[in-house]
């Protein structure tokens, strides 16, 4: 049984045309991470240059933070200013699957196995990230050595907030560091799933949607509501938008469409069951709602990382 959400509200940045500011703001700067983008991207800097348009990084993105490392790669190298990304270039399928397979975690002592697996680089965390996607009817690519590459130099990621400024992921087209807002209150374009004043807001990535419930269902025993995490594709699938700024303007590069996006942070109101994957994420809190694909005010709750 699906029921239908008839409790709309809307952001004041709907409503009124506008976005919402606010006196206290925390700004950091911040630089792209151009190595891990030239990893995801499988090129080199000056093809990353070539697409800068694809790989940039645009004002008001939902930036995160890549600073802290899973495995031994990229550990010694020291920047001035924190490792940020905000677009996943062109990662594949099963690399794709391997942040879904992190994040897809009951329970702290899940992640930290996974987290452990992906460090020591071992076979079995690939078997098993191919083991989760054939749970989902996902066939993994052929060539499993991208997979390898990108677990080695996997980051942990945390929101640092939304892009006040446009940066590149290479060097040779234009300044790679950008104004991140860290603090403060924003409007911002929601993601896939409604949202109501009062609810916390977690991150996720945009092709980690079908994770997640997309109405109010009943199926035998077992009750979700939108947004919650289901383990198994249910919900409707609704079509993919054009990614947007907050004022509405396209921009950028067709194929610029791997993001993280914000989605409130549901349980089930049947079991009560909370995923520590998704609860990790919880980086802002809804001061106006609005539906899939709206303007939504957003409280940043993390005032530095």
């Amino acid at each position: 049984m699906i029921m239908s959400n008839s409790d709309r509200q809307y952001s004041l940045g709907t409503i009124t045309g506008t976005v919402v500011d606010s006196a206290a703001k925390h700004i950091r700067q911040c630089k792209v991470q151009s190595d891990i983008m030239s990893v995801w991207a499988s090129c080199n800097q000056q093809e990353m240059h070539m697409n800068r348009m694809k790989y940039i990084t645009h004002k008001d993105d939902l930036v995160l933070n890549v600073s802290q490392k899973i495995g031994r790669s990229l550990a010694g190298k020291l920047d001035v200013y924190p490792s940020c990304i905000s677009n996943f270039a062109d990662i594949d399928r099963n690399t794709q699957a391997a942040f879904m397979w992190l994040y897809d975690s009951g329970a702290p002592i899940d992640f930290l196995t996974k987290v452990q697996q992906i460090s020591k680089q071992q076979d079995s965390a690939k078997e098993d990230i191919f083991k989760w996607m054939s749970t989902r009817g996902m066939t993994p690519e052929p060539d499993p050595r991208r997979l390898v590459n990108s677990l080695a130099k996997m980051p942990y990621m945390q929101a640092q907030g939304y892009a006040q400024t446009a940066a590149y992921a290479s060097a040779q087209s234009g300044d790679t560091v950008l104004s991140v807002l860290i603090g403060g209150i924003v409007t911002a374009r929601n993601g896939h799933f409604p949202m109501r004043c009062g609810q916390t807001v977690q991150w996720y990535f945009n092709f980690e949607k079908e994770e997640f419930c997309h109405a109010h269902m009943s199926m035998g025993v077992s009750d979700w509501d939108i947004g919650s995490r289901i383990k198994r594709d249910e919900g409707a699938n609704d079509a993919e938008m054009p990614l947007t700024d907050r004022r509405g303007k396209l921009d950028g590069h067709p194929n610029r469409t791997l993001f993280a996006l914000p989605k409130p942070y549901v349980i089930s109101s049947k079991d009560g069951i909370e995923f520590y994957g998704d609860k990790i994420r919880i980086f802002a809190k809804c001061i106006g709602g609005g539906g899939p694909h709206e303007m939504v005010d957003l409280q940043l709750t993390t005032q530095s990382l």
